[in-house]
């Protein structure tokens, strides 16, 4: 049988990879011309004026962080997770699939506990 690894663990460790990812986006950010200046660092008010722009704050380029693909940590997210990963342990060891992923569906719905409790 396939050790299945709990939700609460799973969850925690989904967690802290996403934030790696938030944490390298922030990190790998590129440098764009502002779109509100087109990089002068300066705009041009109603009256001729010429200010700081709002946007770059008169620095001409902004750092662009790309939103990074985050896992979803929700209890159905877990389970699909899961099922593809013991679908990939099983198409390499040539296991079983559904004899492998039968307890922890069972487990997941609920329906192991209900049956040890109707067993005593």
């Amino acid at each position: 049988m396939i050790t299945v690894t709990p939700y609460e663990q799973w969850r925690a460790a989904v967690s802290a990879e996403n934030q790696a990812l938030i944490d390298q986006a922030e990190a790998e950010g590129i440098t764009r011309d502002c779109r509100e200046c087109d990089g002068d660092g300066c705009v041009e008010c109603d009256q001729g004026h010429k200010h700081e722009c709002p946007i770059c704050e008169g620095e001409g380029a902004r750092v662009d962080v790309e939103k990074p693909r985050l896992r979803g940590t929700t209890r159905i997210d877990y389970f699909n997770a899961t099922i593809r990963e013991i679908r990939e342990v099983c198409a390499w060891t040539r296991r079983d699939f559904l004899a492998e992923v039968g307890p922890f569906v069972r487990e997941f719905r609920g329906y192991g506990a209900q049956q040890q409790t109707e067993a005593a």
